[in-house]
């Protein structure tokens, strides 16, 4: 499935262009549930943003993180899904799914992944040339993105598409001045509680190492 791609193609068999229709109709759902999952993923990684910490009904505390490990996510999916919501859509107020941009639109979810590094200006200059195509293998893509970092350097590739979960994302949803409930701990994944660790560690222990010089 991550090589499906839409194909004008018509025939005098009216069957056969009819299981064409629904075939093309399954792509054009695939890409409406992606437009929706970015959607989701990023305004509730926007809400996350602006509030750290939500509490459930059932009283246990979600940070960004925690929260979406809830649904199987990790960082980088996060970063992944809201990188495509910014590049690949447009708001549309009326319709609460956002709008694939049409140059993208032939493209599936997993070849518009592998083009995150690569500028619009460049992908659009590429598709109108012929030099990128949506018949292309992930695989392909992959090659042409390689090839481009090579070729362009910092023109073609805007970001690193596999980041790393920063030291900066516990901070806005820890305080270590504050009190905790244990439920609040048990709900950070391996990666939060590191970094809670050093944030203990660099507002005590440096402090007990100085004072003590």
């Amino acid at each position: 499935m991550e090589d499906f791609y839409i194909t004008e193609i018509e025939f005098s068999d009216k069957e056969l262009n009819k299981l064409i229709d629904c075939l093309k109709q399954s792509f054009y759902k695939k890409q409406e549930s992606f437009s929706l999952l970015c959607y989701s993923v990023y305004n509730l990684a926007e809400k996350f943003n602006k509030m750290p910490t939500y509490k459930s009904k059932k009283g246990v505390v979600y940070n960004k993180l925690s929260f979406f490990k809830l649904f199987g996510f990790d960082h980088s999916q996060i970063y992944r899904y809201c990188e495509c919501y910014e590049k690949f859509f447009v708001s549309n107020m009326c319709d609460v799914a956002q709008k694939m941009r049409p140059v993208f639109f032939a493209y599936s979810p997993s070849k518009l992944i592998e083009l995150l590094s690569v500028s619009n200006e460049q992908l659009e200059k590429d598709i109108a040339s012929g030099v990128l195509e949506a018949s292309m293998t992930v695989k392909e893509i992959r090659q042409y993105v390689k090839r481009l970092k090579g070729e362009t350097k910092g023109n073609a590739v805007y970001a690193d598409n596999n980041p790393d979960v920063e030291d900066e994302e516990i901070p806005q949803a820890f305080d270590p001045t504050k009190y905790y409930e244990i439920s609040y701990f048990e709900n950070q994944s391996k990666q939060d509680l590191i970094n809670i660790c050093k944030i203990y560690q660099n507002k005590y222990v440096k402090k007990v190492v100085n004072d003590s010089i």
